[in-house]
Order: structure tokens, then sequence, then C-alpha cells
């Protein structure tokens, strides 16, 4: 969902969902959806090492499994996650590991904020992070439509973000997303060009001939 506060009057996004506590991941802020919603008057607090966490609420502690998360090979869920995550993983979650009582197959939600002509808008993004491991979620690069569409310089260059947005050899870093580059021609926004495609082949033109008109027969 993309919106600009002015239009819509939308300040605040809200759902239905119970989220984790945000963290950056990026440029981007990440949300994990969780099992249940914290009880009333707790403070969202993280689970330590040892799997438990201290609720606010008259001094009373609780202790909780620690989460077990789906990062096994494939789809397979219930195994205790016993491995450091690797970059991969962090690279979806952050560090929203086993901190809180996460949903299995739960939802994520990504956002992420800018300012173009002094007007906020705003991207929010929802998604399983299964899909992504498998690859069922395209990317713009990916859209003919989009794949030759060049972001404004002042959408890029104009934010206050995180992680600077670099050019690499092989793909583009832009905040903290990769993008790998793609055989086509940039062009202004909204026409681009692509060379994977064939050119039609250009027929020879037909000189007009004029058409005969029928003239009838005349009897004698």
């Amino acid at each position: 969902f993309v919106y600009e506060e002015h239009a819509s009057g939308i300040k605040r996004w809200t759902d239905s969902i119970s989220w984790s506590p945000s963290r950056i991941l990026g440029n981007y802020l990440l949300y994990r959806e969780l099992e249940k919603p914290f009880p009333p008057g707790e403070k969202k607090r993280a689970r330590g090492r040892n799997g438990k966490s201290t609720t606010q609420s008259g001094g009373i502690t609780k202790s909780r499994p620690r989460n077990s998360v789906p990062f096994q090979t494939g789809l397979e869920h219930g195994s205790e996650y016993t491995t450091v995550p690797s970059d991969d993983e962090r690279h979806l979650v952050g560090s929203l590991v086993d901190s809180y009582d996460f949903k299995e197959q739960g939802l994520v939600k990504k956002t992420i904020s800018i300012t173009y002509q002094g007007v906020p808008h705003h991207l929010v993004s929802y998604y399983h992070v299964e899909d992504v491991k498998a690859g069922l979620l395209p990317s713009p690069v990916d859209d003919p439509r989009l794949r030759g569409v060049v972001p404004r310089t002042e959408l890029l260059t104009g934010q206050n973000f995180r992680a600077p947005i670099e050019e690499a050899q092989h793909g583009t870093y832009l905040s903290g997303a990769y993008m790998p580059n793609m055989d086509h021609q940039y062009a202004p926004i909204g026409f681009p060009t692509h060379t994977q495609q064939p050119a039609l082949q250009q027929q020879p033109q037909q000189q007009h001939q004029p058409q005969l008109q029928y003239q009838p027969q005349q009897h004698q």
C-alpha cells in the first residue's frame, strides 16, 4: 500500500494484527506478527537468551518458551531454532528472530517513508517470509512495465536514509534491498525501453494505388 498524507488524510497507518515492536532494517522499519497481543499494561519487552521475559504489571514474572522460527530447509515447522541465523535470514527479519512469541507462518510488515516536494509518502507491505525464500514475490525488475523506470534523483538523494544508496558492479543496493542489474536500457520515467524484446520487422511500404471506379457499360 502506498499513500501520501495530504491527499489521503492518513496520519497513522493501523490494522487489526498484533505486531512486535519495530526494528530498523536498512532504511525500513520491520515488524513481525505475534501469536497474541501483549496483555494490557505489559511493557513490550523482548525475551532474554533464557527464554524469559518480565512483565511490568505487578512485578509478575512469566516464563515463555522460545519461539520456533521457520527458517529450516523448506517449509518445515515445529523444530527448535538451534543454529545462529544466517546473513540471508537476518536480511529478511533483522533482529526479530526469537525475541517475541511470533506466529508461525505469520506476516511480516515492512514500511518506508520518503518526502517528495514537501509531502510525506509512505509504503506499507505485508508478506510471508516463506514466500520470499521460495521466490514467489516478484520484484519491480521482474515486471516489464516497471523494470525500465528510473527513480527520480530527489527520491534517492533528498531523504534521510540510514543506509547509503550505492551501486555495485553486479547490481544496485537501493535502501537496503538488492536489485540485480537487468539487460535493458533506461529511459525517462514512464517510457521504458527493453532491448530483450525482438524488434518489429518493418514491412516495405506499398505505394497507394487509386481504386478504379466502376463505370457501367452503356448499351448502344
